[in-house]
């Protein structure tokens, strides 16, 4: 190739590599906030790994290794510096279009030509660099000339360091030379091998201890609510316990607990500590069970919130609305439910369970201005009556109820899309790619069609009237009837208020369809009691309650005790003030048919079994306390502690991932740990960002030092294999591990890559 050839390579690769550099710079002032975020990201990612390669390379160089080069980031080199004899080479911005070997091999100038003054030509391992670099120069000084180029590379998911004598993408070839890393001893080669491992969990060690003197706010072990029936319930736990101690952890916070239950075994109860509400510590044992539509296993519990609503960030036209809406902002704090004093959102949500009303009056404070003056703000909000305990029942018993009495089912809300937005990108982004059935064998997209349901027409609103050949169903048998029709067409009858205010009927078709990691079929929709009309459903027996009243489905009560009722709320009131008594109710089916049955009022309990939610969640900000060390000895302890913790969390989940107790789906490759390094950046205190950057580095160090090809632990393996042989392992065995573990990873950061690359699109 000529000259003029060789020119046109330079500049295409200069225009490329400036267009570039002229693009980062125009993001950078266009949106210096978002490019600061990004670049600290890659900082904090780039120093764990910095952290790895610097403990191989001390260890190396202390045992007179050559290290040829020192990298954070795989190549292209961006930036690479070398001591040389001459001064300070540097070379910078990689090549896009490199010079091809024919090129090589012809020379500019005349063979046995001299540069002018005398210089002599550089030498090859000079010329391999400009052809790498679009820039390369040297800074002159006095220095002497060292074996190691230090470089950032472009790739930054990585870094490695390159010896003489042991590589990782290949068997090295045998050499006599001293200084290469295969002939040094057993012992010396471990301990380089093993070096960045250590620096990692030395690392992490600072970064905890760290942190620990610091001080960090982390969602309290304080259980927020019980599943009914869960196991924190079947053992006695309540809201508002909390746990100082699980599983031999003490200083625990609600994390700990979702992960000591995730990664639980299958009937194995877990040792806790609880301080009880009323101020007790007793001792637990508390059993887990897969919570529906997921993997994971769990307790039961939710997590605690504060009584003070969160500053909501997003669109300000969303959040005004919001706000308004509940009739409170952001930083107001809930102190009374319908004028009682609350001081625990658990003690909210008890207060509103026990409101038999259509709506609750709550009061909150609300700071005015930087003084901590505070004024007061009372709110009016609609309740709905929950229909069961939870929407896993499988026993009529379990349905909520008045002295047996089970009002109609109205909906509360409607799946308005039946295809959700995540299934839609990945349908046409898979569909594009003509990978769609590859891709649901590896476990990366979900069934062709990924609708939860198609509602047929059910609107917010509806009382449900009939569904397949049952009137007036209940929860259960709206359950059950959907079960019986999973991906077949479901008739179903509803009422439905026209502009005039009159209730009309509309015969519907539903097709329930289970969604993607469901046990069960469902139609899209979300269903409360109707409690603003006095129809009953069904009557059922219940454990340890009254005999079911004589009263027919779908008939009308109207009145109790001689006295009109117009909803459930009077019925409630009537049979509640007459408590110890016997009472009549009176209903009607239709014009023909009406009767009236008798009803002795328990004096102590008046079996009335429903409870009471806002239809509005509160946007409450989650409970936290600051864990922080008192003094010099309990910030190495909790150092130490979270550091240990740490790793053996990371090899629990590899556990759990093995047995299948968690799936693929758990898995995070680069991009995903970016990703969320970027978001704990831009939504956190740098401490949050700090505790995570702890996590990865003992990450690394468990995945690094796992007994698998191309990894450290991998060549630590096959160490002490020669060791105990007294010989290595034959070269073809090593060239065969090599490429096995190349695939493997290879196959492993694909899949992990399209996973994160998915959830970019459409965030889960």
């Amino acid at each position: 190739m000529s000259k003029r050839a060789n020119s046109i390579r330079k500049t295409v690769n200069a225009i490329i590599v400036l267009a570039a550099i002229i693009a980062v710079v125009v993001f950078a002032l266009r949106d210096p906030a978002r490019f600061g975020r990004i670049a600290f990201v890659i900082i904090g990612f780039g120093a764990m790994i910095f952290i790895h390669e610097l403990g191989h390379f001390l260890v190396a160089k202390n045992a007179d290794i050559e290290c040829h080069t020192f990298s954070l980031g795989f190549p292209p080199v961006l930036l690479g510096f070398r001591q040389t004899e001459k001064g300070w080479r540097f070379r910078i911005l990689p090549t896009i279009f490199a010079r091809s070997t024919d090129d090589e091999q012809e020379s500019d100038e005349p063979e046995g030509r001299e540069s002018e003054e005398g210089e002599q030509p550089e030498t090859g391992d000079e010329d391999a660099e400009k052809e790498t670099a679009i820039l390369t120069f040297t800074i002159p000084r006095k220095c002497k000339a060292s074996d190691t180029e230090y470089c950032i590379g472009l790739i930054p998911f990585g870094g490695y360091v390159g010896m003489l004598g042991q590589e990782d993408s290949d068997v090295p070839e045998a050499t006599a030379d001293p200084r290469s890393f295969t002939n040094k001893s057993i012992p010396v080669r471990m301990a380089v091998i093993s070096a960045g491992v250590i620096f990692n969990l030395i690392g992490a060690f600072a970064i905890f201890a760290t942190i620990a003197g610091i001080g960090i706010d982390l969602p309290h072990a304080v259980i927020g609510e019980v599943k009914e029936d869960g196991p924190a319930d079947k053992a006695g736990l309540v809201a508002g316990d909390e746990i100082l101690e699980i599983a031999g952890k003490t200083k625990i916070d609600f994390t700990n607990l979702i992960l000591a239950s995730a990664l639980s075994k299958k009937d194995t109860n877990i040792p806790m500590k609880v301080r009880r509400r009323d101020g007790t510590v007793e001792d637990f044992e508390v059993g887990t069970a897969t919570i529906p539509g997921m993997k994971l296993r769990g307790f039961g519990i939710g997590q605690a919130q504060s009584l003070k609503l969160a500053m909501i960030e997003g669109d300000d036209e969303d959040v005004e609305a919001l706000y308004a809406e509940i009739g409170l902002r952001g930083g107001d704090e809930v102190f009374a439910v319908d004028g009682h004093d609350v001081s625990a959102v658990w003690e909210l949500d008890e207060a509103i369970e026990k409101i038999r009303k259509p709506s609750v009056m709550l009061s909150a404070r609300r700071s005015e201005d930087e003084m901590g003056r505070t004024g007061l703000v009372n709110t009016t909000l609609d309740l709905d009556m929950a229909v069961a305990p939870n929407y896993d029942i499988s026993d009529e018993s379990q349905l909520y109820h008045i002295y047996s009495m089970v009002p109609r089912l109205r909906v509360t809300a409607v799946t308005t899309n039946p295809v959700s937005d995540k299934s839609r990108v990945r349908i046409l982004f898979e569909d594009k790619l003509r990978l769609r059935g590859l891709m649901e064998k590896i476990g990366l997209a979900g069934p062709a069609v990924e609708k939860t349901a198609v509602a047929g027409g059910i609107e917010a609103g509806d009382i449900i009237v009939k569904v397949g050949e049952v009137d007036f169903p209940t929860y259960l048998d709206l359950s059950e009837v959907t079960k019986a029709h999973d991906e077949k067409e479901m008739a179903v009858t509803v009422l439905r208020r026209d502009s005039e205010d009159a209730l009309q009927t509309h015969e519907l078709t539903v097709i329930p369809r289970t969604p993607p990691g469901g046990k069960r079929p469902l139609i899209g929709i979300g269903v409360t009691l109707d409690t603003q009309t006095p129809v009953v459903a069904k009557t059922i027996s219940t454990d340890a309650g009254p005999l079911p009243l004589n009263i027919p489905r779908g008939a009308v009560i109207t009145a109790v005790d001689g006295e009109a009722v117009s909803d459930f709320y009077d019925i409630i009131e009537i049979i509640s003030k007459n408590a110890g008594q016997r009472i009549s109710l009176e209903y009607r089916v239709n014009a023909a048919v009406a009767g009236s049955v008798s009803l002795n009022i328990a004096a102590n309990n008046p079996h009335i079994a429903v409870k009471s939610e806002l239809t509005k969640m509160l946007p409450f900000k989650s409970l936290r306390r600051n864990y922080k060390a008192s003094n010099v000895a309990e910030i190495f302890s909790m150092g130490f502690r979270h550091m240990t913790g740490n790793v053996m969390q990371t090899y629990a989940t590899l556990k759990a991932l093995l047995s299948r107790r968690l799936g693929a789906d758990a898995l995070m490759g680069p991009i995903g740990i970016v990703s969320i390094s970027y978001k704990i950046v831009e939504a956190r205190q740098f401490v949050y960002y700090l505790k995570f950057l702890g996590m990865i580095s003992a990450m690394l160090a468990v995945l690094n030092f796992l007994p698998i090809p191309i990894v450290d632990g991998g060549v630590f393996l096959l160490l002490m294999i020669e060791k105990i042989k007294g010989s290595p392992v034959s070269m073809r065995v090593q060239q065969a591990i090599v490429y096995v573990g190349l695939a493997l990873l290879l196959t492993l950061f694909i899949y992990v890559t399209c996973r994160d690359v998915l959830n970019l699109i459409v965030p889960q």
